[in-house]
């Protein structure tokens, strides 16, 4: 190397160390802020969305639909497996053989989302399902039985869970899909709704606890 392209060499690389803390500083400035927004937007948590304008829906449990272990709450806002069958009628709505329940209200158009609490339990399910969806009977959590479904089960988890958490669901009706962010992990399901109703769809195994938020 000559002598003038050491000096070169050695003037470029005292210029990047003054350079580079600052770049370093003005990162970690936008990451700071960007977590900040994040933090004050969504209770600590980041927000991921899908881009557009989406219509929230103020979500209740049908209790007439609910699985005999199922307790709703007063206000339809939070429902529980208490892992006991209770008294309940018979009636055509409701699921007599899987512990599930349905939300109101329905969809046939537009963008909606509704968030959805849960806690430390694992199994459970919440998504979207078809008015006309199985109540009778074994029932399979698939699109083929016209249920859209994400959650957490025991058999997919090795870890334990800590925490409690929440979930939402986007459902766009028009464009024909269903799209979940849990704990800021996105997921995207193509459907056809065929002109369908859609209503709030929720599996709870023992012990669960869930809460429309």
């Amino acid at each position: 190397m000559s002598l003038s392209a050491g000096f070169q060499f050695s003037l470029n690389f005292l210029q990047a160390k003054e350079v580079l803390p600052k770049l370093t500083g003005l990162c970690c400035m936008l990451l700071f802020t960007l977590c900040l927004f994040a933090d004050q937007e969504n209770g600590g948590k980041a927000l991921a969305s899908p881009p557009g304008k989406w219509n929230k829906a103020d979500v209740t449990f049908d209790s007439n639909t609910a699985f005999e272990s199922l307790v709703v709450s007063p206000d339809k806002k939070t429902v529980k497996n208490v892992g006991a069958s209770q008294v309940v009628p018979d009636n055509p709505e409701r699921f007599n053989s899987s512990p599930c329940v349905l939300g109101s209200p329905g969809f046939r158009s537009g963008k909606h989302f509704f968030e959805v609490k849960y806690g430390t339990q694992r199994e459970w399910a919440v998504g979207l399902a078809g008015k006309s969806v199985k109540r009778k009977g074994y029932l399979r959590l698939v699109p083929e039985e016209r249920i859209w479904q994400r959650g957490l089960w025991w058999l997919r988890r090795v870890e334990p869970q800590n925490s409690s958490g929440k979930i939402i669901v986007f459902l766009d009706y028009n464009g024909g899909k269903v799209i979940f962010n849990l704990t800021g992990e996105v997921t995207t399901m193509e459907a056809s709704f065929n002109g369908e109703e859609v209503v709030p769809f929720f599996y709870l195994g023992g012990g669960v606890s869930l809460t429309n938020l």
